[in-house]
């Protein structure tokens, strides 16, 4: 065999290693994340003109994103993460009135009086800001191409929760009417815990990218409300939302080497 197709085997078989066994670095390492949410309806009472059951549709997604500061030991991986979230509402049910946007004509259903002589429309939003310590799991398959790495965990911590809910005239309300406005800002906190399952791609030892899916939800909500022209809103006392999540970790070792 000649000396160039030594050369090339060698640089086969290495490119070959690089490509299928990841070596991840072990130690520290930073995480950055992009979330795209979905959240439930809230259920509970709003107060209007009166105390009504209510119901809140969010629109079908949110988002939002996070950091993370994890240590890597073989294939277990322990994390602080910190998140921000938003889902903005779509339209508040009460009874047989639905009142939408008040940037759109109208609303729907039989609605209070007090809702049609002031042509009121809905909006508002949830914005969850999370503290957690995550715990993950790497399986790595048993043959030598690790590259791709499925992964499961779970997480425990607090959430704060703020949600504000505003009922106010709609801009294509006629000229002379009384300028009315119903917000309510309730805020929560609580325990909150996640499960996780995802998928790594380790583009070399020291950086990944991923895709995964979790499940974050709350405990026994605690409501702080702090109203206006209101005398009450009470909702779920548990919030739930379903993310996907494209996330990139870099060990600390090769960010010092860049």
């Amino acid at each position: 065999m000649n000396y160039s197709s030594k050369l090339g085997l060698v640089l086969g078989i290495s490119l070959a290693t690089n490509a299928f066994c990841a070596d991840p670095a072990q130690g520290f390492y930073l995480g950055l994340q992009g979330v795209i949410s979905h959240a439930p309806s809230l259920t509970g009472s709003l107060f209007i003109d009166q105390l009504y059951p209510a119901e809140i549709t969010m629109e079908p997604v949110g988002g939002g994103a996070g950091a993370s500061i994890g240590y890597r030991i073989n294939w277990f991986r322990i994390e602080t993460e910190v998140l921000f979230n938003i889902n903005n509402y779509d339209k508040l049910t009460v009874g047989s009135c639905t009142l939408i946007s008040p940037n759109v004509v109208g609303f729907e259903g039989t609605c209070p009086v007090f809702v049609v002589a002031n042509g009121l429309g809905f909006k508002g939003n949830t914005m969850g800001f999370y503290g957690l310590i995550n715990a993950f799991f790497d399986l790595y398959p048993a043959s030598e191409s690790n590259d791709l790495v499925p992964f499961v965990g779970f997480g425990i911590g607090g959430a704060y929760l703020r949600a504000n809910p505003v009922i106010q005239n709609n801009k294509y309300f006629a000229n002379g009417y009384t300028p009315t406005k119903i917000s309510a800002t309730v805020t929560n906190t609580t325990a909150a815990g996640q499960g996780v399952i995802g998928l790594s791609y380790y583009i070399d030892d020291f950086t990944t990218i991923g895709f995964d899916y979790r499940y974050l939800t709350t405990f026994n909500i605690n409501q702080n409300n702090n109203t206006n022209n209101t005398n009450s809103s009470n909702f779920s006392n548990q919030y739930a939302i379903q993310t996907l999540n494209f996330t990139a970790t870099f060990a600390f070792d090769g960010l010092k080497n860049t």
